[in-house]
């Protein structure tokens, strides 16, 4: 754990600095988020990949689609992901249940953030992004 924890942050610094202009292509966004942990271990994580399509994966094989999102909300979530203030925060704290957000351009991991699934402490950046992803999926069931 505390090696995974060392690379994701040295991951997180070198990449940090060379994030600006990599999010031009909508395509090229795949956005990982959800949450898990607890007793059981079980993982609720939902995917935004290509062009906006969004994808539920309960267990390791168990995919639903449940749609896209519009061109609108494809160009808030990445105007998020593209901000300043999000880039400079370094937000890792695992808990029990813990609540989670990867970003990945290109295939390379860009940001990955862990927290306490209880969200009353996340940096504002944070907050809107956690906020914004969970209502596209809130909305489709």
């Amino acid at each position: 754990m505390k090696h995974n924890a060392i690379l994701l942050i040295s991951l997180f610094i070198t990449s940090s600095c060379s994030t600006k202009s990599l999010y031009k292509k909508q395509s090229d966004l795949h956005i990982v988020f959800g949450n898990g942990g607890g007793f059981t271990g079980a993982t609720e994580q939902y995917e935004i990949i290509g062009k906006g399509e969004i994808l539920k994966i309960s267990i390791p094989g168990d995919t639903i689609r449940l749609g896209k999102i519009s061109t609108k909300q494809k160009d808030y979530l990445r105007t998020l992901v593209n901000s300043d203030s999000l880039s400079r925060i370094g937000f890792n704290n695992y808990a029990n249940m813990t609540s989670f957000i990867y970003v990945k351009v290109k295939g390379k991991s860009v940001y990955g953030f862990h927290w306490n699934y209880d969200n009353s402490n996340l940096p504002h950046p944070l907050f809107k992004l956690d906020s914004f992803l969970n209502t596209l999926v809130k909305s489709r069931g």
